[in-house]
C-alpha cells in the first residue's frame, strides 16, 4: 500500500473532522474520567482552522488512493527560559490519527517519519509526544520507532 503525505488545507477539514471523531470516541471510551463526549462539529471545524493558521503548527494528512486515511499534528515548542532547564526547541507531536480501516498498515509510521524529517530540516534536535497509558498499540509503535519514555504523569482520584 502506497501512502502519500502532504500538508493539510481547509478543504481537508471534513476528513480531519471524521478522523478526530474516531479518535475522540476511542479516548472518551477509554478514559471517561478525563474526556467528554465528542464536541460539536462547529467546534471541531474551528479547532482545525485555528491550527492551520498557526505558524508553529504542522498538520499533515496521509492519503491512500487519493483518500485521506490519517493525520498528524505537531507544534514547535520552546523549553521554559529558566536556568535549570536547557534551552531547546522541540517538535511536539500533539496527535496522530489513522482511520480505523487503515490501522496497522504503516500509515502512522510514514506520518511520524515525515515529522522527523521536518524536525531535522528545521534544525530541531528532538521530537516529543504524549501517549495515554491505555493506548498500547500507539506505545508499541513509538517504541518501535525509537521513542523512549522521558517522564510519566500520575494521578490519584480523591
Amino acid at each position: 500500500m502506497k501512502v502519500a503525505v502532504r500538508a493539510a488545507s481547509e478543504t481537508d477539514i471534513p476528513d480531519l473532522s471524521r478522523l478526530f471523531v474516531q479518535s475522540a470516541a476511542y479516548h472518551s471510551k477509554q478514559a471517561p474520567y478525563f474526556f467528554n463526549n465528542i464536541p460539536p462539529n462547529d467546534w471541531i471545524r474551528e479547532f482545525f482552522v485555528g491550527h492551520l493558521k498557526n505558524p508553529k503548527v504542522t498538520l499533515l494528512v496521509a492519503l491512500v488512493d487519493s483518500k485521506i486515511v490519517g493525520e498528524i499534528r505537531a507544534e514547535l515548542k520552546d523549553t521554559p527560559d529558566i536556568p535549570l532547564i536547557k534551552r531547546m526547541t522541540t517538535l511536539q507531536v500533539e496527535e496522530v490519527v489513522v482511520d480505523d480501516k487503515h490501522r496497522r498498515a504503516g500509515v502512522a509510521t510514514v506520518l511520524m517519519q515525515k515529522i522527523e524529517e521536518l524536525a531535522k530540516s528545521l534544525g530541531v534536535s528532538q521530537v516529543t509526544l504524549n501517549v495515554w497509558n491505555f493506548n498500547e498499540s500507539a506505545k508499541a509503535l513509538y517504541h518501535q520507532l525509537g521513542y523512549e519514555v522521558q517522564r510519566s504523569i500520575m494521578k490519584k482520584d480523591l
